[in-house]
């Protein structure tokens, strides 16, 4: 049985509760598509973060006393430059800083900070709050906050994705405790250790390694001394995102299914087991030498697996199979997910959309020549995704 939101705050009523609405969501997604990210986790790293921002700045204005308005750290132009490369966004308060981390881990039980919001002296803040983001009932949970000495002191440094780490027990969950403390405090900025000075001949090395993006952030690309004295300064953070977006943009060509037959595939573009249960996966029919991949696509809260197979007919046709299933956390997909594919000009040739309770849902094939172009929509009220192929 689903607990509702009042049943929640009941169970753990010392944390901080805040629900957003279904059109918090549709407004932040339309707002992170206004920007231009390098790969689909950064965007959705985007999504959250704003979701949680505003859903933070909102309850902030309506249920606390504070003398200091609450701004964001930055402008909200250069907000994408972090998103790009970290999570987390930092608000101030006069003098004081406040990292929101948020996570959509269930039942969160640590708070887990990217080192460069921890050891880069202009990123460092006063109070750090864990944050559980529930996507699909719509809201978050501030399990508590720790300060930046806690963190250098007791917490738990993992070298394998550069963060600190501390445990739920060690957060203080109540924020009234956090809004006295900052009033009574004394001292300044948290300590944190200057960083290598970065010649600019270095720096244009770095931006031009880490320039060409892949399909995840570069931030442990490189030792970490080098990425936060590039990524501090903020021209070159800025360079480094207006680089990779702009590679995207020149490199938005169609996923090219003749390179498939060479073993050639586009980044993001997995084995479909990989994203799929094998309870859930359809099978294909079989012919001659079909060749199939996935890709995950996230539309707001639902992610799906766009499933895409080249099958081999009389020469030169080709024929190919478009299928949506599940992720494998999932055995059904969202209700009324519509599965489109049009052609150069436009025109719809093919759409379903799911129903109720629906485990799979597919096009009928489409057959072409090597050459022909043809884009498929995936979208689900007011959340879509195109992606463009070449036969």
């Amino acid at each position: 049985m689903m607990l509702s939101f009042d049943d929640l705050i009941a169970i753990d009523s010392d944390c901080t509760w805040l629900e957003f609405s279904q059109e918090d969501q549709i407004s932040a997604w339309q707002q992170v598509n206004k920007q231009i990210y390098s790969h689909d986790a950064a965007r959705w790293n985007a999504y959250q973060n704003y979701l949680c921002l505003n859903a933070f700045q909102i309850w902030l204005a309506a249920e606390t006393d504070l003398q200091d308005k609450p701004k964001v750290w930055t402008q909200p132009s250069e907000l994408p430059s972090f998103w790009e490369v970290v999570n987390g966004t930092v608000i101030t308060l006069g003098k004081t800083r406040l990292a929101l981390v948020p996570s959509e881990t269930m039942n969160l039980e640590e708070l887990r900070v990217q080192q460069e919001w921890v050891d880069i002296p202009t990123w460092a803040a006063d109070y750090y709050l864990a944050i559980e983001l529930n996507l699909a009932e719509r809201w978050l949970k501030v399990l508590g906050y720790a300060t930046h000495e806690q963190l250098k002191n007791e917490g738990k440094y993992d070298p394998m994705d550069r963060t600190v780490c501390l445990d739920r027990a060690s957060l203080i969950e109540d924020l009234n405790v956090m809004w006295i403390t900052r009033e009574l405090s004394t001292s300044g900025s948290p300590a944190v250790k200057p960083l290598p000075s970065l010649s600019n001949q270095a720096a244009e090395a770095l931006l031009d390694r880490l320039s060409q993006p892949p399909c995840y952030s570069p931030r442990l690309d490189v030792p970490f001394e080098q990425w936060a004295a590039l990524i501090a300064h903020p021209t070159w953070r800025q360079h480094l995102y207006q680089r990779r977006s702009q590679y995207l943009i020149s490199a938005k060509t169609p996923v090219n299914l003749s390179q498939w037959v060479q073993g050639i595939f586009t980044a993001g573009w997995q084995v479909v087991e990989e994203l799929v249960s094998p309870t859930v996966l359809v099978p294909v029919a079989r012919s001659a030498n079909p060749i199939e991949r996935a890709k995950q696509i996230n539309l707001g809260e639902h992610s799906v697996a766009l499933i895409v197979t080249r099958i081999p007919e009389d020469e030169p046709e080709v024929s190919i199979l478009l299928q949506v299933e599940p992720t494998s956390d999932r055995i059904t997909l969202p209700e009324n997910l519509q599965l489109s594919a049009f052609d150069e000009s436009g025109t719809v040739h093919r759409e379903v959309r799911a129903k109720n309770a629906t485990p799979f849902i597919e096009l009928p094939r489409l057959v072409g020549i090597p050459g022909e172009q043809f884009s498929v929509k995936l979208s689900v009220g007011d959340f879509s995704i195109t992606e463009d192929f070449v036969i």
